[in-house]
């Protein structure tokens, strides 16, 4: 890949599993909360969709791929900041505020599929039991320092919990639901 994220080549399937796993996600008012009240902690949002994604089908989130943080850092995040320093309630920006939000949802797909181009092949998912642990493992491997202070941990343990309720009412990708 190119040393400039802007200039890569991005995988074609921008929709893709991992995005259909996001956006059922997203749909979850609960969930959102728990990951933007993550994010405002310094995580990253896509990196906990990737690690859930992964452990709901058994497998293990290590590290993310280089490109899709070199994306996030040069594209994503400052789109996000652009947007969080235009006021909300100033109708004279509004339009210009919105469409900067859209960008960087769109900026948040191609991370997506850059993550998905690259992480492993997922599998089948894993028993309720067993994708408890390991998206305890992951979410640990996802967070932006080691040192988990004890509002982070009620954080991920609420995230958890609610993934599991959520897997047991929805199907993300058409075939299985995400043990969570």
């Amino acid at each position: 890949m190119d040393a400039d994220p802007a200039n890569a080549t991005v995988p074609p399937e921008l929709d893709n599993p991992l995005w259909q796993y996001a956006l059922a996600l997203w749909s979850d008012s609960t969930i959102e909360a728990l990951c933007l009240a993550l994010q405002q902690r310094g995580w990253s949002v896509t990196r906990i969709l990737c690690a859930c994604w992964l452990a709901s089908r058994g497998r293990m989130y290590s590290q993310e791929p280089a490109p899709v943080n070199q994306w996030r850092q040069r594209i994503t995040q400052p789109l996000r900041a652009l947007r969080q320093h235009l006021p909300r309630n100033d109708a004279t920006v509004s339009r210009l505020r919105s469409r900067v939000a859209m960008a960087e949802l769109e900026a948040e797909r191609v991370e997506l599929a850059l993550a998905y181009g690259a992480l492993p092949e997922a599998s089948e998912a894993a028993d309720a039991a067993a994708a408890d642990a390991v998206i305890w493992s992951n979410l640990r491997a996802a967070a932006p320092q080691h040192d988990i202070d004890a509002d982070t941990r009620e954080l991920m343990t609420a995230l958890i919990q609610h993934l599991s309720l959520h897997s047991t009412a929805h199907s993300v990708d058409g075939t299985t639901p995400c043990a969570g």
